[in-house]
């Protein structure tokens, strides 16, 4: 099989409908059909990257042909990175993206009340975060429809295992540029488990037991406290032996994923009981 990196590469010819300046440096695609609309729903795709890369291409692009192709309008987006543009500059990308889209997305027959968000790695991490504090940043917009994380980063905190004592020193000397130590309020902040909230959107949180690079064991502590506190759905699918960027390498796992995401959208937009 061909890896979906390598098989859905000329995709956004297909697809994209506009290439647009967002903010400084920040650009953004929209995924669009003539048949889109009006009132489609939305879907903002919020790359991976280790909060160092960010750009809007070449990720997502099975799950937004999906979504496309089933009448939605979608946008990627490029955001800020570090360690130029220090935490929480590309959160704040994330926020300005989301902003924009609900300004502007009727413009290509997307709907501004039902705006749901994915990321992937990094991507997720802001997804669930912006997903979990949306009421913090612009009092114009809703809270988005709905939140889906690909092998997201949940806990910024440091914890006891090689994988924390990794994470903490990217952070602290890349992504952030302080230290746990002197300002654990940043790191807090930043972690979608402490921000958890009855209110939260339905999510689907989504890893692979084979990814060593941000464990399943994190994805799984995050599910169970969502899904103790909030009132919305939570949906977790965990993908055996699938490793991270799983829907970059892997067709059969990027496909079960894709499907697993259909269905969680059918159950929040129309009350489906397909398999979440």
């Amino acid at each position: 099989m061909i890896p979906p990196l390598l098989s859905h590469l000329n995709v956004p010819r297909e697809y994209v409908t506009a290439t647009i300046r967002y903010g400084k440096d920040v650009w953004l695609d929209v995924w669009a059909k003539a048949s889109s609309g009006p009132n489609a729903p939305v879907l903002l795709y919020i790359p991976g990257g280790a909060w160092m890369i960010g750009h809007r291409r070449p990720q997502g692009y099975a799950l937004m042909k999906r979504m496309v192709d089933l009448g939605w309008v979608c946008v990627a987006i490029d955001y800020r990175t570090a360690p130029r543009h220090r935490w929480p500059a590309p959160f704040n990308s994330v926020a300005n993206a989301y902003l924009w889209t609900y300004l502007n997305i009727a413009d290509w027959g997307g709907n501004p009340n039902f705006i749901a968000l994915a990321g992937a790695s990094a991507g997720g991490h802001m997804a669930s975060l912006y997903g979990l504090t949306w009421d913090r940043h612009d009092p114009r917009v809703d809270r988005p429809a709905a939140v889906v994380s690909f092998y997201g980063v949940y806990d910024w905190r440091p914890q006891v295992s090689l994988y924390s004592l990794g994470l903490t020193k990217l952070l602290e000397t890349v992504i952030v540029g302080k230290s746990y130590r002197s300002n654990p309020e940043i790191f807090h902040d930043a972690s979608p488990i402490i921000q958890v909230r009855k209110d939260a959107p339905p999510f689907l949180i989504i890893h692979g037991t084979g990814d060593w690079l941000t464990p399943v064991a994190g994805a799984r502590r995050f599910f169970e406290r969502l899904a103790a506190e909030s009132t919305n759905p939570v949906a977790y699918l965990e993908i055996p032996g699938a490793v991270h960027g799983f829907d970059l390498v892997s067709d059969a796992h990027a496909a079960d994923a894709i499907d697993y995401v259909e269905a969680f959208f059918n159950r929040i937009r129309f009350g489906a009981k397909e398999a979440v």
